[in-house]
């Protein structure tokens, strides 16, 4: 059983939190396994809170700013960007947003894939795919392009749910997916009227890095799928054992590079707090 946490109950576990430890600054992130990237790397005064998901987060965000009686609070939030960039929707001034989309996005553009490489790829079967066809994480890149369009002009149009929208829906042995079928799943879903509609829109969208667009959930399961196929890697990898290595292979120098990195110490220091960074020397 799920269980799903109301802003009332988010706040409830702040108030008791800060009257056991008044000195306790919090960070509110999306989810678990942001609390899963962030323990490691955040010490000090700091309580990570799983807010269940980006909206939930913002409002309690809005409901700490707009009360007089929660203002005194010290908490910052993170979230993922999405397609934030894209819209134009506005986070409060302390939330912070990834960069450019998404947490997963940020690992696997670091050299973290190359360790999920060596934990779950045939060293020959890589070999052999990157002599012919460049880097494995241009090929997920690539392949994941048109599931961040479809997700980008969702952002842009009827903001129906696709969370059951998965690359894995329309992968092929050999590595390759069937985009047509894709866009017409997303028809069927509501994204867009017709498929004519649906590839005006993405034909519209901004040229940006191809970051921007890419989902990490969906960059993620195409790397499964790489690895079940020419990669030659087991056949029931899946997101679950990528992820963690994904995160353990996130290096203290790569954090400190971060967007994230720089816009929560840079909140700290505003408030006239010591960034509470584990990875200091």
């Amino acid at each position: 059983m799920i269980c799903t946490r109301e802003v009332g109950d988010i706040i409830s576990e702040i108030n008791m939190t800060i009257a056991a430890e008044p000195k306790t600054i919090f960070w509110l992130l999306e989810g678990v396994t942001d609390i899963r990237f962030f323990k490691p790397r955040i010490g000090g005064d700091t309580s990570l809170i799983d807010c269940n998901g980006k909206y939930k987060l913002i409002e309690v965000v809005k409901r700490i700013n707009s009360s007089k009686t929660l203002q005194n609070i010290r908490a910052m939030g993170i979230v993922d960007n999405d397609y934030d960039w894209l819209t134009g929707y506005l986070l409060p001034d302390n939330v912070i947003s990834t960069e450019p989309r998404d947490l997963e996005g940020v690992l696997l553009r670091a050299n973290c894939i190359e360790n999920v490489l060596a934990e779950y790829a045939d060293a020959n079967a890589v070999r052999h795919f990157t002599k012919m066809n460049g880097s494995v994480v241009d090929a997920v890149l690539s392949r994941a392009m048109i599931f961040g369009k479809i997700r980008a002009a969702n952002s842009l149009t009827a903001k129906v749910s696709l969370k059951e929208f998965k690359p894995i829906q329309f992968f092929r042995e050999n590595w390759t997916y069937d985009e047509d079928a894709a866009l017409a799943r997303a028809v069927r879903l509501g994204v867009c009227s017709s498929l004519e509609d649906l590839r005006a829109v993405i034909a519209n969208l901004p040229e940006v890095p191809a970051w921007h667009y890419v989902r990490g959930h969906d960059a993620v399961d195409i790397l499964c799928g790489g690895l079940r196929s020419v990669l030659g890697g087991r056949k029931g990898v899946c997101a679950a054992h990528i992820e963690p290595v994904l995160r353990q292979s996130f290096s203290d120098e790569d954090y400190l590079k971060t967007e994230i990195y720089r816009s929560s110490k840079l909140w700290h220091e505003q408030k006239g707090l010591e960034y509470p960074c584990r990875l200091y020397p």
